[in-house]
């Protein structure tokens, strides 16, 4: 399978995750011996490497051929500084429903968010290919790993004791881990399981996983939240570029990014292999939200009406009030000017939603916009 994705790391630099390419052999060899020379956590030693440098070419060539394997490799500056895979347990019919995940990511680059966003990537991937189930092993005193796997929805179903013998620490215990990959569960909208709409959610986790202003991810998964929810409610829409259009609407905001033209949804978009036409219109979605650039514009499409509406819900009720003083506090706002938010924006959004959905949802959190206020004023007069 091929793959491209451009993510931006905690320190700022950007790191490229891509399929691995015949020409990468070296690198690959490369990246296995400095990695399992790192830690104690991994397979083998660097000693028991059992492929050269022309092997590890012809399986990265095999693995970008496969319809049901990949070699990802995390490419910063110019350098190979991680690798992680996918690939079937076994050919045989009762097995072909799972596969197995690997990774390894250079100890110079550990904390910058490399490690999961190869997991990820491999998460959607595995779903593309079609698995119903991902599955790993990891030293149980590999905490941080384990922390990683369970917080992307792994989950544990057994031990062995004495799963690896370490040349330094003697018996190691062993922990399996699971992934459900079930494309569609009972209920659940069907945009939900697609890969690109999890690609979508993988991509926002890592790039608002540092925001505490109040436009962090758990934002983003709302807006998704609501703009689904009022998709089923009204007159029939693109259900997916509802979706992408909540999931990326605050990827270029430019109250967080310097960039122009949707560059970071673009990007994305462009590397899961979204056609130029569709990337217009979901940016044409993306580019009808903003409160203060789009005063008195109601968007054109039912998708960008959908989707404004859905952001805007997120600004009223009790999560409202809260981001805008999460917001306030990260840019230095004192309350009284957080105050002021609410009546320069907060409380006109009712009146300026476009979908009958909204509206009716938006009639209880406006009133609790109100009486916070009044009871704000009550406490605070003087």
């Amino acid at each position: 399978m091929e793959y491209k994705e451009s993510i931006t790391l905690k320190d700022g630099r950007t790191c490229v995750l891509r399929n691995g390419t015949f020409a990468d052999g070296q690198a690959m060899l490369d990246i296995y011996l400095l990695t399992h020379g790192q830690t104690d956590f991994l397979l083998s030693y660097p000693d028991e490497a059992s492929m050269t440098a022309e092997q590890e070419a012809l399986f990265l060539r095999e693995r970008t051929l496969s319809d049901n394997g990949i070699e990802l490799l995390a490419e910063v500056e110019g350098r190979i500084v991680g690798a992680a895979g996918i690939g079937p347990v076994g050919k045989k019919e009762k097995v072909r429903h799972r596969a197995d995940f690997g990774i390894s990511v250079d100890e110079r680059y550990w904390h910058l968010g490399i490690g999961r966003a190869l997991t990820r990537a491999c998460i959607a991937l595995a779903r593309r290919a079609g698995y119903a189930q991902l599955e790993l092993e990891a030293v149980a005193d590999n905490q941080a790993a384990l922390a990683l796997y369970e917080s992307v929805g792994f989950r544990e179903y057994g031990r062995n004791p004495r799963g690896f013998r370490s040349r330094l620490t003697g018996w190691q215990e062993l922990v399996y881990m699971r992934l459900e990959l079930e494309e569609q569960a009972a209920g659940e909208p069907e945009e939900e399981g697609s890969a690109l709409i999890q690609a979508a959610v993988a991509y926002v986790q890592d790039l608002f996983q540092n925001d505490f202003g109040g436009h962090d991810a758990a934002h983003t998964l709302r807006v998704y939240r609501n703009a689904m929810d009022i998709a089923g409610r009204e007159p029939p829409c693109d259900r997916e570029i509802v979706a992408l259009g909540a999931l990326l609407h605050d990827v270029d905001d430019h109250k967080l990014f310097a960039t122009e033209n949707n560059e970071n949804a673009r990007r994305f978009l462009a590397a899961q292999g979204v056609d130029e036409a569709r990337i217009e219109e979901i940016c044409r979605v993306i580019n009808a939200v903003s409160f203060s650039r789009n005063r008195g514009r109601r968007p054109e499409t039912p998708e960008g009406r959908i989707v404004q509406d859905a952001d805007r819900l997120d600004a009223l009720g009790a999560v409202g009030i809260a981001r805008t003083f999460a917001y306030g506090g990260a840019h230095g706002r004192s309350l009284e000017a957080s105050i002021d938010h609410f009546h320069e924006k907060l409380l006109l959004l009712k009146d300026e939603l476009n979908t009958d959905e909204a509206r009716r949802l938006a009639e209880k959190r406006h009133g609790f916009l109100k009486a916070f206020l009044a009871e704000y004023e009550e406490e605070t007069r003087a």
